[in-house]
């Protein structure tokens, strides 16, 4: 996730047959969309032990997403079981201006996507303390593992970007 002090995320999903995800914003600005409490993203370029040099093709790691329980929960649960194909998903970190007025910092685009996993909980102490929620605040958690086949990210903040697909 990017350097976001005071910043929050908000994802969109767009399934094949499902279509639009319901919105769970809790405020018009962000109605309908779902509010992301945590985000991790990884990539992994294989690498010969003796020599560093590269051995294969990059690896992603799954794109996780831990969100409250909501009226997507029960869409995303059948994407996940239907392994329904995700044409969008896209994930957008908000932070603030000095004026106080919101902005798009940086934007994951998922294209071709899928849900590879969702866990429910309720009172999982670690996630809790990792999100600086309390289990009255927050409630039900789910986490939400995503697999795609283009990954795109644009940071407006340094006018830079990353793609890759295969």
């Amino acid at each position: 996730m990017p350097n976001c002090s005071g910043c929050r995320a908000y994802m969109s999903v767009t399934g094949k047959k499902t279509g639009q995800f319901q919105g769970e914003g809790t405020n018009a600005q962000h109605a309908d969309q779902i509010r992301v409490l945590a985000f991790t993203m990884g990539v992994t370029s294989p690498r010969d032990a003796d020599t560093g040099q590269a051995t294969g093709k990059r690896r992603f790691q799954p794109i996780t997403i831990i969100k409250e329980w909501g009226a997507a929960s029960p869409q995303g649960l059948e994407a996940c079981a239907t392994n329904e194909d995700l044409s969008t998903v896209k994930i957008e970190f908000i932070k603030m201006k000095a004026t106080g007025e919101e902005y798009v910092s940086q934007t994951v685009h998922l294209t071709d996507a899928t849900i590879v996993d969702i866990s429910r909980f309720i009172g999982d102490a670690e996630a809790a303390v990792d999100l600086q929620v309390g289990f009255t605040d927050a409630g039900g958690l789910e986490r939400w593992s995503f697999m795609f086949q283009k990954i795109e990210v644009d940071d407006a903040d340094g006018k830079t970007s990353f793609v890759d697909k295969w």
